[in-house]
């Protein structure tokens, strides 16, 4: 029913230094000095009665002393007497108490019309009332709320607990419980204790033979009746010429029944548009709203779902960028453009006015912010200008098209080389066939592959890969058409069988569209991640002092970043913030027990350590006391 256990033992063998006041006492005596009388008979006498007094006052001083020397060995070894009686919750021995309070997200859940946040809350002021003021108390968050900055000596405020907010943070509960183990060795109590108040909806695996952490499921109700929203593609259609927005969505039913008429509701540019849907229990429903883009700019919006449960994951916000008459600038050293270059370019712009033809010595980067699409015909050369221009392109990962010219020098050979990995060669190449395509890449798949085989080539510029990475066609490694991001090369004039087939348009429409941002690449990002911002940025028109800036709330966000350059970026919840396990209430895993069938009879259950501490200094200083008054006795 009892144990004895020290905090410190290797100190014990301190105690061996007890056998130096017996070793002092047999060989450190002192040699009387002989003195010679007359009669020894009343000296002998006195002799046998003083010597018996010195021996038992040595024999009580040895005894004290080494005493002395075994409790103070044991101070510093410092012993823990523990109890194995039940310990009762409103009396406990002094107990530094470590507090996990999963402030994830999925708190937000309403059980019962109740957030299970603040369930959490109510129970974290229940513990709060039974310490003492020898306790100690520490609360961990995700967002390292104030609390969990140190220990606190006795009850803390209930509005420090009432304060703690729903976190964004993916810090995981093990790295926290880990953390609250580490820190807790720097308290030092006799008693140290872990709970973890969670709604089990993140898997725990920390596993310590030497530590038992107990996790409290805050809402005994461990249903899910979540749904949540999430968009997979977005893409541009057009119907009888009219441009339309194809947004293909999923909406996932996480609960254990069927639903059925659930409001899905398409929110574009401040215009509604809404559906009923069932959906069964554990499934998802994939769905699409095909809409048509009335004007140019930036499109933004989100798909919603009804539900009254969590509402932190029932919209998916887009954002991104189209342009409905995107601006083409020729840069050419004239203007005769080949015809189906330009009327291809035409169609795209939708008006001719759109379509600009531009000689190299006008370049100039403020192009940059009237252009959607730059096409360096026939290239010969890369003066100051142009190289200027392609560096801001690729700053602000815009591409371009290059259709190449026979008729280069070493400044174009440089470029083609350095960005594409390909090595141009003197001479052209006539009558080749394709041989090879990147089947993986959306624009070369856009292309049945049998019309590849057929399309042949002439007069292309000689050149040669040293890998396929930047291919998109080529013919026994002369490349014939050539990628990096969104940067096109064309090794090939007009004057060749492709342009009068079907595949010329479609490829054509294809490259424009990935060169001007109309893929419709969304602009997102997540919640809680961070962004670098230029100087004097704004964030929904709010100037920033600091260059880094953190979302901190879902929804559209407004970015001024540089001059006029205005960017809305959707911001959403990840994986992991929609992570949807929940733990078996009946099972402990790793080093975690369950404690919540009547978990407030758990508090303190292994508060039975009590430290002798204060005992034994008393012991020590009573001997202290004794020493002194047998040695003033005995001079006396």
């Amino acid at each position: 029913m009892f144990s004895l256990s020290f905090l410190n033992s290797g100190l014990l063998i301190a105690s061996l230094s007890a056998i130096i006041p017996i070793l002092i006492y047999f060989f450190a005596k002192k040699r009387p000095d002989r003195v010679i009388f007359s009669s020894l008979k009343f000296i002998i006498s006195s002799k046998e009665e003083r010597n018996s007094k010195i021996n038992l006052k040595n024999i009580l001083l040895l005894i004290i002393r080494t005493l002395i020397i075994l409790l103070l060995t044991l101070i510093f070894a410092r012993p823990i007497f523990k109890t194995f009686i039940g310990i009762e919750s409103n009396y406990h021995a002094p107990t530094t108490i470590s507090i996990i309070a999963d402030n994830s997200l999925s708190m937000d859940y309403y059980s019962d019309d109740t957030q299970r946040l603040e369930l959490l809350k109510e129970k974290l002021k229940i513990i709060n009332s039974k310490l003492t003021n020898e306790d100690y108390i520490r609360i961990y968050t995700k967002d390292n709320y104030v609390t969990g900055q140190k220990f606190m000596q006795g009850t803390i405020a209930d509005t420090l607990i009432q304060n703690i907010s729903l976190s964004y943070n993916n810090i995981s509960l093990d790295s926290l419980v880990v953390k609250a183990l580490r820190n807790s060795k720097n308290i030092e109590t006799a008693n140290h204790e872990i709970y973890l108040l969670t709604d089990g909806n993140e898997a725990l695996t920390y596993h310590d033979s030497l530590n038992s952490i107990k996790y409290l499921l805050v809402d005994d109700n461990l249903e899910w009746n979540n749904f949540s929203a999430q968009i997979n593609s977005a893409q541009i259609v057009s119907n009888n010429n009219i441009k339309q927005i194809s947004i293909d969505f999923v909406v996932a039913n996480y609960g254990e029944n069927d639903v059925k008429d659930r409001l899905i509701r398409l929110n574009y540019n401040d215009r509604s548009y809404d559906r009923f849907i069932s959906i069964e229990a554990s499934k998802s429903w994939q769905g699409n709203f095909t809409i048509p883009i009335e004007k140019s700019g930036w499109q933004k919006g989100f798909i919603e779902v009804q539900d009254e449960y969590y509402s932190m994951d029932n919209r998916a916000y887009f954002s991104f960028f189209f342009n409905l008459y995107p601006n083409i600038t020729f840069i050419t050293e004239n203007n005769k453009v080949s015809l189906p270059l330009r009327t291809m370019a035409n169609i795209f712009a939708v008006n001719q006015d759109n379509v600009k033809f531009l000689a190299q010595n006008y370049v100039n980067n403020q192009l940059i912010s009237d252009t959607d699409i730059f096409i360096f015909y026939k290239l010969t050369s890369i003066d100051s200008n142009i190289e200027s221009l392609l560096k801001q392109l690729s700053s602000e990962e815009k591409g371009s098209l290059i259709v190449l010219s026979d008729n280069y020098d070493d400044s174009v050979t440089n470029y083609i080389e350095n960005t594409f990995a390909i090595r141009l060669s003197s001479g052209v190449v006539k009558n080749i066939y394709p041989d090879w395509h990147n089947q993986y890449h959306k624009l070369i798949s856009s292309i049945a592959t049998n019309q590849l085989k057929e399309l042949r080539f002439n007069d292309l510029v000689k050149a040669e890969a040293s890998d396929k990475t930047a291919l998109l066609l080529s013919s026994n490694n002369q490349p014939i058409i050539a990628n990096n991001l969104d940067n096109y090369l064309f090794f090939f004039d007009d004057n060749n069988d492709f342009v009068t087939n079907t595949a010329y348009p479609v490829l054509m429409n294809k490259i424009f569209e990935n060169i001007s941002n109309s893929n419709l690449e969304i602009s997102s990002s997540y919640l809680g991640n961070t962004i670098e911002l230029t100087k004097q940025a704004e964030v929904n028109d709010n100037k920033m002092t600091s260059n880094n800036y953190t979302f901190t709330d879902l929804g559209i966000v407004k970015i001024r970043n540089r001059g006029d350059n205005i960017l809305y970026t959707a911001v959403n919840l990840d994986e992991n913030q929609r992570s949807e396990s929940i733990i078996d209430k009946e099972e402990s895993k790793g080093s975690y027990q369950n404690i919540t069938e009547n978990w407030e009879s758990h508090l303190f259950s292994e508060s039975g350590k009590f430290e002798l501490l204060k005992y034994l200094l008393i012991a020590v200083l009573v001997l202290f006391v004794a020493e002194l008054l047998i040695i003033k006795l005995s001079k006396s």
